[in-house]
């Protein structure tokens, strides 16, 4: 890969493989939007690690640039290869999304049951007729974000990011 420029600029390369006929899970930098597409009754699969001893609560952002997404969250303990996890779907999950055509964030405490450390997060985006009805939209483009609580969200050109900031 050869990138070339007058000026100062930043990109990002993503390559994937598939196992078995499946595209593997695409890894999420923390504070990096990633932009993925997904089509209507298929998943798009995205994974995050957290560290041994990350005692910072873990968020997952979607924001759609067209359609409609979803998405659903599974854990794998890292002495498991992704082959032996069992992907997120809406019928398997421990954690997802509400259906919106805004952003979406997922925000999963250190007091959740669930929770864990040196672990990896998995991710299954999606779109379906009920998201697109009324639309002559079978996919949906996104941008999906991981990040543990302190981590600084990177902004990226003609890349909608949305946050709220508590009180606390």
């Amino acid at each position: 890969i050869i990138r070339y420029g007058y000026s100062e600029s930043s990109f990002s390369v993503v390559v994937s493989e598939e196992y078995d006929g499946q595209a593997s899970a695409i890894v999420l930098i923390p504070g990096q939007p990633q932009e993925g597409t997904v089509s209507m009754g298929e998943y798009s699969y995205y994974r995050f690690n957290v560290q041994e001893n990350t005692n910072r609560s873990v968020t997952f952002t979607a924001v759609p640039i067209t359609g409609d997404v979803k998405y659903f969250v599974s854990t794998c303990t890292s002495g498991q290869t992704l082959a032996q996890c069992t992907m997120p779907t809406s019928s398997y999950k421990t954690w997802y999304s509400e259906d919106t055509s805004q952003q979406t964030a997922l925000r999963i405490s250190t007091a959740d049951p669930h929770f864990c450390t040196d672990c990896i997060y998995l991710v299954g985006v999606t779109t379906d007729d009920t998201l697109t009805q009324g639309s002559n939209e079978h996919s949906a483009h996104f941008a999906l974000t991981a990040a543990v609580d302190g981590t600084t969200v990177r902004l990226q050109d003609r890349l909608p990011f949305r946050a709220t900031i508590s009180a606390d």
